[in-house]
């Protein structure tokens, strides 16, 4: 936000924000599917047999929505042009696209289908629509940027607000989700939000063990061995 300004009275002023998703790992994707945030960085053991094959989704979405936030810029006085988001996959992008398609995508279609059947059915939920924090509709509008220009081809000849070198994957069908949790209440939908883990395929070997990681980002208080 702080850029907005500085681009606004320089208007051939570039900015471009690289962003290496697998070095980002330990920020935006946590593996651990028995622990809360980083609390078990203590535990390599728990993390082991675990090694990256299963995501909380909850972690995903907080994780990558953050980068994703850029899609506001513009409302907030970025100018055209300025600025542009690049998310890189290398060198597993089809390790991504799994991510994007079957944990954002998905978590953007409950999101919206849980918004349509709090109109049409408000009492069975519990007084307020589910996904407060994404009801602002950013992850859905970024989600949709990134996927449209990805497909666009028109869109070469313009500078990208967001952008990826992976395929982003392909909006789910709403009207499927929603048939599916017409009867749904607010536990269900808590219960769907809550799953342990969504399984992908196994990371790959150049992104190194989880553990590793997430030591190499985070300190352990108090955790470390002699």
């Amino acid at each position: 936000m702080g850029l907005i300004e500085f681009c606004k009275y320089n208007p051939r002023l570039r900015i471009q924000r690289h962003i290496k998703l697998c070095r980002r790992i330990p920020a935006a994707f946590h593996p651990c599917w028995d622990h809360l945030a980083y609390y078990c960085v203590g535990g390599g053991n728990r993390t082991e047999y675990n090694d990256g094959t299963d995501i909380i989704p909850e972690y995903a979405v907080k994780g990558i929505s953050i980068w994703l936030e850029a899609i506001l810029l513009p409302d907030a006085g970025m100018p055209g042009n300025s600025y542009t988001l690049c998310l890189d996959g290398e060198p597993g992008k089809p390790f991504f696209s799994d991510i994007f398609q079957n944990i954002l995508l998905r978590h953007d279609a409950s999101i919206q289908a849980s918004r349509e059947l709090f109109r049409m059915r408000p009492h069975q939920f519990n007084g307020a629509p589910l996904y407060r924090r994404w009801q602002g509709g950013h992850l859905s509008k970024a989600l949709k940027y990134l996927i449209d220009h990805h497909s666009i081809s028109e869109s070469i000849g313009s500078v990208p607000l967001i952008c990826s070198n992976f395929h982003p994957g392909q909006p789910l069908d709403i009207e499927s989700f929603i048939q599916k949790r017409l009867e749904w209440e607010s536990q269900d939908w808590e219960r769907d939000g809550s799953r342990l883990s969504f399984h992908l395929r196994q990371c790959p070997p150049t992104f190194g063990r989880w553990i590793d990681n997430l030591m190499a980002y985070y300190e352990r208080q108090n955790q470390l061995k002699p």
